[in-house]
């Protein structure tokens, strides 16, 4: 991994391009270390190994906060792992699933860890392989918002990267949501139809769920998001936020 920082990656496909490039996603890397500042706050959700949180605890500094979310409960020991491999001490790491209410859910572990996902009930059944699926565990999950409390406290870009159940973490940050721009987080999220589709989403509605609160989406490059765009990773943010970071550093308003 690049800028100094040291990673541990299980077998499997995004450990390779985290061991080959660098980074699993590096135009999402790219964002993230041109978007944050020091003393900014970061919320890494479903942050797998950690590579974000570790850019993001550089990034932020001493001054600055990172709360990552990892429900699987081997990946979340590397997580810890490589947050004490590089000396940080501004990171909190939670052993849940963020999703749209609080108490428990089952989460499906597959043999290729970055897949593995929350069993939502209202998923579509996807036909698997006997060997994809190694094993079922129960994990506790969290609203955003609970977890943020009253008032809610100022984050600046939060990464949801759920396999599919982003719209459970949206529904479950609907104050988060609804504040005002200046205050208002920016989000980056991955944008899958594949994976909505396994809970029932479908990008539009995502988007459209995000619009009711105000915000527009992006594409990592700064150009709008439409009804049948195909993308990775898109942004979402509030009026006056973006485009302008995406091609070059920014700050966010007071």
């Amino acid at each position: 991994m690049s800028q100094g920082l040291r990673i541990r990656v299980p077998h499997g496909g995004a450990g390779a391009l985290i061991y080959y490039q660098g980074f699993s996603e590096p135009q999402t890397a790219r964002f993230v270390m041109r978007f944050l500042r020091p003393g900014m706050t970061f919320i890494d959700i479903g942050a797998h190994v950690g590579e974000y949180t570790l850019l993001a605890a550089q990034a932020v500094g001493e001054a600055g906060e990172v709360h990552s979310f990892e429900p699987n409960p081997q990946i979340f020991g590397l997580l810890r792992e490589n947050v004490c491999l590089n000396g940080f001490s501004n990171v909190r790491l939670l052993n849940h699933a963020v999703s749209d209410r609080d108490g428990h859910a089952n989460f499906k572990i597959f043999s290729e860890p970055s897949i593995s996902r929350l069993d939502h009930g209202s998923s579509q059944k996807t036909p698997l392989q006997p060997q994809d699926l190694v094993n079922t565990v129960t994990v506790p999950t969290l609203r955003l918002d609970t977890y943020l409390g009253s008032p809610l406290r100022r984050v600046d870009l939060i990464k949801v990267d759920v396999e599919g159940a982003e719209q459970l973490v949206f529904l479950g940050a609907t104050n988060l949501l609804s504040l005002p721009s200046a205050h208002a987080p920016v989000w980056i999220f991955e944008f899958s139809r594949e994976n909505y589709a396994k809970f029932g989403f479908e990008p539009d509605g995502v988007r459209e769920f995000l619009m009711r609160h105000e915000y527009r989406t992006w594409s990592l490059d700064g150009s709008p998001v439409c009804s049948g765009s195909r993308f990775a990773n898109i942004v979402a943010a509030k009026e006056g936020m973006l485009p302008c970071f995406c091609a070059e550093p920014s700050s966010r308003p007071a």
